[in-house]
């Protein structure tokens, strides 16, 4: 597993406030202090909620990035003993997608399970932030890539909003195993007390939430379709693909000659006029 991990929790006494860790590589280096790139994108903050279980799966300068919240910690709790809830971040290369997509699936299919071998990879230490990620949690992690076939066929479910229903949780298990990633910034968000309305103005592509009010038994329709533009390779990951540049100038380019020819036919009619 080559994807950076990041850990997220607490420690016990009252100066040991949250903080992100960065799990290192080699597992006789030392972990730091180290918040995860992509969460300097203030727009998570909004699209999920910490405290409960939640899931964001994007795009982050050419990287994708997965967030999953409010795994409770066991035995572990702070100084005014409130219980400690972990969060884990994952960042990969495009090539390491099964890797995330399997994580993502783990986490939707048994969060219990997920939690639990977080849980017991963070133990608690005096000194630093108060507390350290064994290396054990990489190679637990790597277990998972099982869950999600080695031959993704491309083509998605069609994008749009929906209750957090044990259905269409089932329905996005599914998509996940099967199919691969489309080109969107906010690919899934999974959360608890989020409107459909942020969600969709935030620019997610695929979202559930528990105050999105579409039941899981209504006959016809489980999702809220939102007209989108159709995804493509180049969308939201920094880059413009070249055929829209050039349509873009061509369009200019022919407004501008509109615009001259209105003129030029506007004087001369001037001109008879005139006469």
């Amino acid at each position: 597993m080559t994807i950076d991990l990041y850990i997220r929790s607490s420690g016990v006494n009252e100066e040991q406030d949250y903080a992100w860790v960065k799990l290192p590589e080699h597992p006789d280096a030392v972990q730091t202090p180290q918040e995860p790139s992509f969460l300097s994108d203030k727009s998570i903050d909004e699209l999920i909620y910490r405290q409960h279980f939640s899931l964001l799966l994007g795009r982050y300068d050419g990287k994708l990035a997965l967030q999953i919240t409010g795994l409770t910690a066991s035995t572990r709790r702070d100084y005014q003993n409130r219980v400690i809830r972990n969060s884990i971040a994952c960042i990969g290369d495009p090539e390491d997608e099964r890797t995330l997509r399997s994580i993502a699936v783990a986490a939707l299919e048994d969060p219990q399970s997920l939690e639990t071998r977080i849980d017991k990879a963070i133990i608690y230490t005096p000194e630093g932030e108060g507390f350290r990620v064994l290396p054990v949690l990489r190679s637990s992690l790597e277990q998972y890539e099982g869950l999600v076939s080695q031959e993704s066929e491309e083509g998605n479910i069609r994008g749009g909003f929906g209750k957090k229903s044990d259905k269409l949780k089932k329905e996005v298990i599914t998509w996940l195993k099967t199919k691969t990633l489309p080109y969107h910034r906010y690919i899934l968000v999974v959360t608890d007390f989020v409107p459909k309305e942020v969600l969709r103005d935030k620019g997610v592509w695929l979202g559930l939430s528990s105050v999105i009010d579409k039941e899981v038994d209504d006959a016809d329709v489980q999702w809220y379709n939102i007209e989108r533009i159709e995804a493509n390779k180049h969308a939201n990951t920094g880059s413009t693909p070249i055929g829209k540049i050039i349509g873009s100038r061509i369009w200019s380019a022919s407004l501008l000659i509109l615009i001259v020819v209105i003129a030029i036919v506007a004087f001369f009619l001037f001109t008879i006029t005139g006469r």
